[in-house]
């Protein structure tokens, strides 16, 4: 792979930054103001790295993996389930990345591509890892928009424990699903 130029790497860092701009399909289960797919990457490496410690697979390795797991959604957006019945999801992103890495210096193309297929293919421990987190960041973040009062967003929870395959992954889901208290809980300072 060439060495992309300064002018290159610059744009894709730009267009890289554009993922805080999309926002992720919630629509369909009435989300008004859903979050940006650079923040769903975002708790999606921390779900990794904490999923790949209890499943005792290269953290920093599925965590790659999630920073490049939707960079093609700059291009085509967060496609929902009903848009990708009728398009080729998986051919469209590759193409995107391809062209994403054109503009990458190469060492990081190289890993984007190799990480990025990694993840498309689900056949190595890390790809599965970062997939169960990927998809317990969208359950914890459908349980944040029902616990909101989205009215539909149940379904979404349901989809994602199906396609759970880390027993790790499927303890965490359950322990978000039981938790009746909010995270700050306790942690508030005392009022005098």
């Amino acid at each position: 792979m060439k060495m992309a130029s300064t002018k290159e790497v610059s744009l894709f860092l730009s267009e890289a930054g554009a993922l805080k701009q999309v926002k992720r399909a919630w629509f369909l289960a009435g989300v008004e103001n859903p979050e940006s797919v650079a923040e769903h990457i975002q708790r999606s490496m921390l779900i990794g790295y904490a999923l790949a410690e209890m499943e005792g697979v290269d953290a920093k390795h599925v965590t790659l993996m999630l920073l490049f797991h939707d960079l093609p959604e700059t291009r085509l957006g967060d496609l929902n389930k009903i848009q990708q019945r009728y398009l080729d999801k998986k051919s469209a992103e590759m193409r995107v990345a391809k062209e994403q890495a054109a503009r990458m210096p190469a060492g990081m193309a190289g890993d984007y591509l190799k990480l990025f297929t990694e993840f498309e293919e689900q056949k190595s421990k890390p790809a599965i890892v970062a997939k169960d987190a990927e998809l317990l960041e969208c359950a914890f973040q459908a349980l944040e928009y029902r616990n909101g009062a989205s009215p539909h967003i149940q379904e979404w929870v349901a989809r994602c424990r199906q396609s759970l395959k880390t027993e790790s992954a499927k303890k965490l889901l359950q322990e978000a699903e039981t938790a009746k208290i909010p995270w700050w809980d306790g942690l508030k300072v005392p009022l005098r």
